[in-house]
């Protein structure tokens, strides 16, 4: 009887632990953009659904929910549209410099954050660029691996124009 106690208790302690995570680690994220727009001069122009890449380097400070990290994406929709007409395919890339925080709950760890930096879309010059990030990682037990799903809305300004997107990440985080 006690040794099946301790294997339960050994069961559950695993289950809900997590690995170290404070130091350095990379990310990648696969996104599907669910909406994107560009406001040129009060003209409305949207895109269709569109897929992306994001690529990290960051560092998770110790002992807090608090990490940072160097991002860089792109961002590719097709069917630019006004109205009815097409006017061509939009792709948006840049570096941006991101802070998350989450909450310290074992297995599943839910976040925010919030990132600046500069991107492209319209013009081939960079431009200021802003992001909103919500999302959830689950980490893996035993292994420095963490997975994870994430919103985030994007926001830049390229002069005469606005552009938005919203879209959704599958990512994975490997701590180094």
């Amino acid at each position: 009887m006690k040794k099946i106690s301790l294997i339960a208790l050994s069961a559950i302690t695993l289950g809900f632990t997590t690995p170290a995570t404070a130091g350095f680690y990379g990310g990648l994220g696969i996104a599907t953009a669910i909406d994107s727009a560009v406001d040129t001069a009060g003209v409305d122009a949207k895109t269709s659904e569109g897929n992306g890449y994001s690529v990290a380097v960051g560092y998770e400070v110790p002992l807090l929910p608090l990490r940072v990290e160097i991002e860089s994406f792109a961002l590719s929709n097709a069917d630019l549209t006004q109205g009815t007409t097409n006017v061509g395919n939009r792709s948006t890339d840049g570096l941006m410099v991101n802070a998350y925080a989450g909450l310290p709950i074992p297995l599943v760890q839910p976040y925010i954050g919030v990132g600046t930096g500069m991107a492209k879309t319209l013009s081939p010059t960079y431009h200021t660029a802003y992001q909103g990030m919500v999302g959830v990682e689950v980490s893996l037990p035993v292994l420095p691996i963490a997975v994870g799903v994430e919103y985030r809305y994007f926001e830049m300004d390229e002069g005469n124009s606005d552009v938005t997107n919203q879209s959704v990440l599958a990512k994975l985080r490997v701590q180094f």
